[in-house]
């Protein structure tokens, strides 16, 4: 599992992040203080993943991006939206400064 720098654009910080699919579950899980949420029955099927925060438990579900501070143990969720509107990628801004001193 690969994690991305992200900085939110209200507060400045970094954190590293990685989007939550059916595919990278079992690395999520692993990386993530957590416990994986299964589903009712007859399927028992994992359908996302609880995220112990310093604000408590979070659910995330497929798609949710997780994050943590950089440099620190403290794991957040947020939806697609929500992310989208806040973070944006570090090697974004570098090339932009780059591109800038041209």
């Amino acid at each position: 599992m690969q994690t991305t720098r992200y900085r939110s654009r209200i507060y400045g910080s970094v954190v590293e992040a990685v989007q939550y699919t059916r595919d990278n579950d079992r690395e999520v899980f692993e990386w993530v203080p957590g416990k994986q949420f299964i589903g009712p029955a007859p399927q028992y099927a994992v359908e996302g993943l609880t995220v112990f925060t310093p604000e408590g438990r979070r659910k995330a579900v497929w798609g949710d991006w997780i994050f943590r501070d950089e440099g620190t143990d403290r794991f957040w969720t947020c939806c697609q939206d929500a992310f989208d509107d806040d973070y944006e990628p570090v090697e974004t801004e570098a090339r932009e400064r780059q591109e800038a001193g041209r």
